[in-house]
């Protein structure tokens, strides 16, 4: 029967599995297994070896290894978007359509080409050979191009080569504006269509000219927006974050104090996302409840783009635990009911929040609970799905975030789990020592129950959070409806939300 043959290599500087931070003592194999044979599976493969930080799969039908290797290389892409520079993990992969498993001469040297091709291939890139092109229907999302011929080696023959397009055309770009292992080492030669040739550039080029009007602006450096506009008086900076600075200013025309969030140069140089952004915002401003954070505005000066919103005074629900510790009952359920209500709203004016943690939910000097950062917020009758966007932190992260699939109001649900988790146990439910390792633990454990942390925690509480932080959505609360029923002070009579949730794997 004719195969395919799929190797892939890291190109992490350190060992990929190591670099991974899930290196416990097994051995090469599991490791490989643990995170690209659900996939390979998915695809109808089979891994034949791991050896260090390589692999080698076989499939029957050739589109199906393809369609594994650009399931590979989406999910690890979107997992290092979160990871600092040094510590991505970054996979080449080679194909190759080869002749009869019958024939012992056949896979030996079906592997030789297939591991020449991925050598040749540079980081989060996938190369297939002509033979695999010829044999393979691509998925409708995928696209082909002809890069090179492999040069002979041996007794070989040149080999056409192609490369997989298996994202949008900015990331895409992106991958192809880094010096690829390929060029660098001379193995490729003839190296086809400019990238730029391939995609659109008006795109590109208005966000390089937006990023030469913002240049200026280095937030990293700059103490206060000195490009704001003269009706804000600057007074103090609040605090940091992935998307900018947030600052303490005075309204001269109306007298009021507020805060201003000023995005990044790299966020507002860039007009595409920008516009979803704005139109985010104008979703997020549906949103009018007394525990949500109100946003006033979206604007431009010299080049920055700023948001003005309600200023808060209170401390963030993580330095409210830190400083309090872990939450009773009586303490922690009001708050939890607060959320929900705020998220009730939220989600009936179709806006999922998807970024929820305690660090954007602040609590105001008379207790009250308020939701920060709608502004990232989608709507729930959106037909792009967030595959490729990595949004929030691996310790306050769904699973179906963490793989990249779609999100819905079950989504904000889990992640309340998440945050009355560490409200009722005084920690995260997921730790560990890299981001990547956080955010496998999102998708496939699940965390010792609050009650095996603080015996003391009420029983029906134990199992209501448990029952959020389900993997499969639909054996979360349909709703946070349902949700703040089940969140009382005392024990429910009924089996409600605070029914017995069997946890998958027990």
């Amino acid at each position: 029967a004719p195969f395919t043959l799929l190797i892939m290599e890291s190109v992490a500087p350190a060992p990929y599995f190591q670099l991974a931070g899930i290196q416990e003592g097994r051995d090469g194999g599991d490791l490989q297994a643990n995170l690209c044979a659900e996939i390979i599976g998915e695809c109808k493969g089979t891994i034949l070896r791991t050896s260090g930080d390589a692999l080698i799969a076989v499939f029957r039908e050739t589109a199906f290894a393809v369609r594994a290797a650009a399931k590979i290389q989406r999910r690890l892409s979107h997992i290092s978007q979160f990871l600092p520079e040094e510590e991505r993990v970054e996979l080449r992969i080679g194909i190759h359509a080869g002749g009869s498993r019958r024939a012992g001469s056949d896979v030996s040297t079906a592997i030789s080409v297939a591991a020449r091709i991925a050598k040749g291939s540079g980081p989060a890139q996938i190369l297939i050979s002509s033979s695999t092109l010829a044999e393979s229907v691509l998925d409708k999302d995928l696209r082909s191009n002809w890069i090179g011929k492999l040069l002979e080696e041996g007794n070989a023959r040149p080999e056409d080569l192609f490369e997989i397009i298996w994202t949008d055309s900015s990331a895409y770009r992106e991958l192809r504006s880094q010096v690829t292992a390929s060029f660098a080492q001379g193995k490729l030669v003839c190296p086809g269509t400019e990238v730029s040739d391939l995609f659109e550039s008006t795109a590109t080029k208005a966000a390089e000219d937006e990023g030469r009007e913002t240049a200026s602006l280095d937030l990293s450096l700059a103490p206060w927006p000195v490009t704001l506009p003269q009706r804000y008086e600057v007074l103090q900076e609040l605090g940091r974050g992935g998307m900018g600075v947030v600052y303490k200013a005075h309204d001269r025309e109306t007298g009021e104090i507020l805060a201003v969030k000023v995005l990044k140069p790299d966020i507002a140089g860039d007009p595409a996302g920008m516009e979803r952004f704005k139109n985010e915002l104008r979703l997020a401003r549906r949103v009018t409840h007394k525990n949500v954070c109100r946003i006033y505005e979206f604007n431009r000066a010299g080049g920055a783009a700023f948001i003005t919103m309600e200023l808060i005074d209170g401390i963030t629900l993580h330095d409210f635990v830190r400083q309090r510790g872990r939450l009773t009952a009586e303490e922690g359920v009001p708050i939890a009911r607060q959320i929900c209500a705020a998220l009730r709203e939220a989600h009936h004016q179709g806006i999922i929040h998807r970024d929820l943690k305690p660090s954007n939910i602040m609590i105001d000097r008379d207790g009250n609970a308020k939701i920060m950062d709608f502004g990232i917020a989608r709507s729930l009758d959106a037909s792009v799905t967030v595959t490729g966007m990595v949004l929030g932190t691996p310790a306050y992260m769904a699973p179906e975030q963490a793989e990249g699939r779609s999100v819905d109001a079950r989504t904000d649900i889990y992640l309340l789990g998440l945050i009355l988790y560490e409200i009722f146990t005084g920690t995260v439910a997921f730790s560990g020592d890299t981001p990547f390792l956080i955010a496998l633990k999102q998708m496939r454990e699940f965390p010792p129950t609050p009650r095996q942390i603080d015996p003391n925690l009420p029983t029906y509480l134990d199992n209501v959070v448990m029952r959020c932080l389900q993997k499969d959505a639909s054996l979360r609360f349909p709703s946070v409806d349902e949700l703040e029923a089940a969140l009382v002070i005392e024990p429910p009579s009924a089996e409600t939300g605070g029914r017995k949730v069997q946890v998958e794997g027990s």
